[in-house]
């Protein structure tokens, strides 16, 4: 399935789907000449009847104005292929090849591959009670500014910014710990 998303911050979200297929790509083109909040593209299994069952990974890109010049890109994969088998691991090495390609060549401000189910949150602004932190401390469409000054999480896989590495040893100390330039 594909999804766009405008809307959502000042009035209700509005979602349009569409099929994955030649006429459902046809289609995405064309919203994103006027570039929508978030757009998703679903991949999943269909029940006996032929109604949505399981979606088995989620990409999405996101924009928020609270971060403006921002783009969150994200991407939610079947915890039944990350159970800690032989075969997960083969998947989770996968993935940390993809992330390392991509992190090598942006300049990226933060990544990471957790366990956390927040949408975009690390697991530290997931536990934040509200009552004590504003949003502007917990919530990723206000962090997400901060990620060149802090780290945001710290995942078992945790891109760093370039500006963080100096604070946390160097390029040696973090290779020195198994971690990947």
């Amino acid at each position: 399935m594909l999804a766009v998303t405008r809307g959502g911050v000042d009035v209700p979200p509005k979602i349009r789907e569409r099929t994955c297929s030649d006429t459902g790509f046809g289609w995405l083109k064309k919203e994103l000449v006027d570039l929508p909040d978030m757009v998703s593209l679903q991949i999943g299994t269909f029940d006996e009847r032929g109604h949505r069952a399981r979606r088995q990974l989620i990409l999405s890109a996101r924009t928020h104005p609270a971060s403006p010049g921002w783009v969150r890109l994200s991407l939610l994969d079947s915890d039944e292929r990350l159970d800690g088998s032989d075969g997960s691991l083969v998947v989770q090495r996968a993935w940390l090849d993809v992330l390392h390609t991509y992190a090598s060549t942006w300049d990226s401000g933060f990544g990471h591959i957790s366990y956390s189910y927040g949408l975009g949150a690390t697991a530290l602004e997931d536990c934040l009670p509200p009552s004590a932190y504003p949003p502007q401390q917990r919530e990723p469409e206000h962090t997400v500014n901060e990620c060149r000054r802090y780290l945001r999480g710290y995942s078992w896989l945790t891109i760093v910014p370039k500006e963080l590495v100096g604070g946390l040893g160097g390029k040696e100390a973090l290779r020195a710990t198994g971690a990947r330039q």
